[in-house]
C-alpha cells in the first residue's frame, strides 16, 4: 500500500511538472509594454503609435490581461486595402500549435489579415506565406487564438501549416482590410503571441 502511494505521489509530481512547462510553452512576438515598436516596419496608408491602453469601466478578464500600453493602428483604405506592419522573427514553429492576439475595435471594423513567413531550411532563401483572418469587431478586446492549421498557404489555398514538420517562423505581417472601399481602419493590438 505505502508503495502504491509513493508512486502515485511520484506520477503526480511529474504530471504537475510537465503540465506547468507545457502552461509555460510560448514565445511572446510583442505586448508593447515598452511604449515602443521600434522592432515593427509600417507600409502603406497605416499609421502606427504606441498608446496607453483603455481605461476599463467593466470586469473584463482580456483587458486586465493587456496591461498598460498596446499598438494602435489605422488608416484609409484604396481599394478595401489599407497597409499594415511587421516584423522579423527567428521562431521554430515545431514548439508551437497557435497564434494568439488581442484586437481592440473602434467603430471602423474591417478585418485583420495574419501572414506568417516560413522559411524551409538554414540555408533557403524561399519562404512561404501562410494567411489567416480575423474580424475586426467593436469596441472592447477581443482574443483570437488561431490554431496554425487554420492558416492557408497563400498560392493556392488548399495547405495547412504544418509546424510539425519543421521550419523557421522568418517573419509575420498583419494587413488591414477596411469594411468598404473607401473606408477606413481603426484598432489597437496587444499581446501576440505563438503558443502550444
Amino acid at each position: 500500500m505505502k508503495k502504491s502511494i509513493g508512486i502515485l505521489w511520484v506520477l503526480t509530481v511529474i504530471l504537475s511538472f510537465a503540465a506547468a512547462n507545457a502552461l509555460l510553452t510560448f514565445y511572446m512576438v510583442d505586448n508593447f509594454e515598452d511604449g515602443t515598436f521600434s522592432k515593427w516596419y509600417v507600409f502603406d496608408n497605416i499609421k502606427a503609435s504606441a498608446v496607453d491602453n483603455p481605461a476599463k469601466q467593466d470586469k473584463d478578464s482580456i483587458g486586465d490581461s493587456c496591461g498598460d500600453k498596446s499598438l494602435k493602428i489605422a488608416g484609409a483604405a484604396d481599394n478595401w486595402y489599407v497597409g499594415g506592419i511587421g516584423t522579423i522573427l527567428d521562431v521554430d514553429a515545431v514548439e508551437y500549435s497557435r497564434f494568439s492576439i488581442d484586437v481592440y475595435g473602434t467603430e471602423s471594423l474591417g478585418k485583420l489579415k495574419i501572414e506568417l513567413f516560413e522559411k524551409k531550411s538554414e540555408q533557403s532563401t524561399e519562404e512561404a506565406k501562410w494567411i489567416a483572418e480575423v474580424p475586426v469587431l467593436g469596441e472592447g478586446f477581443s482574443r483570437f487564438s488561431i490554431p496554425f492549421s487554420s492558416f492557408r498557404l497563400d498560392r493556392n489555398n488548399q495547405a495547412l501549416f504544418h509546424s510539425k514538420k519543421g521550419g523557421k517562423i522568418s517573419k509575420i505581417q498583419l494587413i488591414c482590410v477596411a469594411s468598404s472601399e473607401k473606408g477606413s481602419v481603426g484598432l489597437t493590438i496587444d499581446n501576440l503571441i505563438f503558443t502550444y
